[in-house]
Formats: structure tokens, sequence, C-alpha cells
């Protein structure tokens, strides 16, 4: 709190426009001496902050208590008080959590709850804010051999030479995709709305698939001088 209330510059900068002059001299020596840390003599005239001190985000409420935490402790910091004490989200059960990620990144977070007794929300607050984790989802990869991957590694070079040398003119990029001619089902977005699974036919909940469904082969190319025109088989 001291670093946000009683910065010297950002923090003057902010307030002297809603201070009388009169008062500005003193309040300026006293955040000053905030600043490096020296106990204020004469605290008191922060407490002349006027009501336009919301205007800038600072209370005299809140320039109030810090002075006073300070000149009992020695520090801004805030003490604790106020709200019982955490009794899971503990320093315990974050390294219980972070251990068992660790060696297995994949549990999910119902297992983690099952395993350590902790509520599900617990668990997911402790890996997202305590120990700053995200979900990622699993992708598929096309696998390669050895083999393969030396391969790639050759042809690859070979095309950074060819675009050194200008040779790309002379090369077309190409692929084919192969599209089913059948209605297409998003299994997480698609549904429908009813009151019940009997109120409408149920022709509205079948998507039909069958074996060698009709199909589309469909190529594309592109050269140095631009892509070329789709074809359709």
């Amino acid at each position: 709190m001291l670093n946000v209330f009683f910065h010297r510059e950002k923090m003057w900068q902010s307030l002297r426009c809603a201070m009388p002059l009169s008062d500005r001299p003193s309040l300026y020596h006293t955040l000053s001496l905030f600043c490096r840390g020296r106990q204020p003599l004469h605290y008191r005239c922060a407490l002349s902050l006027r009501k336009e001190q919301r205007s800038v985000g600072v209370s005299q409420s809140q320039v109030y208590r810090t002075i006073k935490r300070y000149l009992e402790t020695g520090s801004s910091k805030k003490r604790y008080g106020g709200g019982r004490r955490r009794t899971v989200r503990v320093a315990a059960n974050i390294g219980r959590l972070r251990k068992r990620l660790q060696r297995n990144p994949r549990q999910s977070s119902r297992k983690l709850s099952k395993d350590t007794g902790i509520s599900r929300s617990t668990v997911m607050r402790i890996m997202k804010e305590d120990l700053g984790l995200r979900p990622f989802k699993l992708r598929k990869v096309q696998e390669f051999s050895s083999a393969q991957k030396r391969n790639r590694l050759t042809r690859s070079r070979l095309l950074l030479r060819g675009a050194a040398n200008g040779e790309l003119e002379n090369i077309i990029f190409s692929d084919e995709k192969i599209f089913a001619v059948e209605q297409v089902l998003n299994k997480q977005n698609d549904r429908l709305w009813l009151k019940g699974e009997n109120s409408v036919s149920f022709s509205l909940f079948s998507i039909t698939r069958k074996q060698g469904p009709l199909s589309i082969m469909v190529w594309a190319g592109i050269t140095e001088s631009g892509r070329a025109s789709l074809v359709f088989f």
C-alpha cells in the first residue's frame, strides 16, 4: 500500500490539485518522509485531504489508516485482521497439489479433489491463482519415423537454398482435400431446446451416416506468381 499511496511523484501530481495551497508544503513533506522510509513528524497534515480525494482514488481514511499502521508497526504492510483464517487453501495443501501435478500434469481436478480430500472448487483456485497454471488441450500430430524426419530436414534445406537462389518460380505447392456430401454435426454446440424428447419427432434428433457417402475432391495450388484456380474432381 505504501507504494500505491505514497509514491513521491505520482502521488503528489494526483493530490496537489485537490489540496489547499496552505496544506501543500506540509503534505508534500509528509509524503516525502514516507517515501524515504522515515517516520513523519507531522502526519496530521495528511488528514486535511478534502472530499476531492475520491476523484483521484485516495480517501482520507486510507491515508489515516496507513499512517497509523506505520506509526504502530513501523511498516505500511497490511496487518492480518478481519475474516476467518484459511484452513484448506494453505501452504501445505498448495505444496501437495504442486508435487502431484509435477509428477503427473494430466490429472483432472476431480481426481485431485478425490485423492486429497479438498473440494474441487478449492483445487481449481489453487491451481489457477496460487500455482499460476492453465489447462491446455492435447493435440493430434502426425507421427514421423527417424528416416522421415531426416528427409524432411534435407528437403527443407533444399527449399531454403532454392529461395535464396531465386528458383521458387519453378516450384508449385499443392494440396487436395476430400469433402463428404453429408450433414455436418458439431457434438459440442448442436442442441435442441425442448421440454422433452417425446415432444417432437425422433428424426429431429438424428444425423444419418452411411458407409462410402458421396464425396468431392478439391485441389488447390500456389506458385511464386500467385494461386491457381480450384479444381474439383
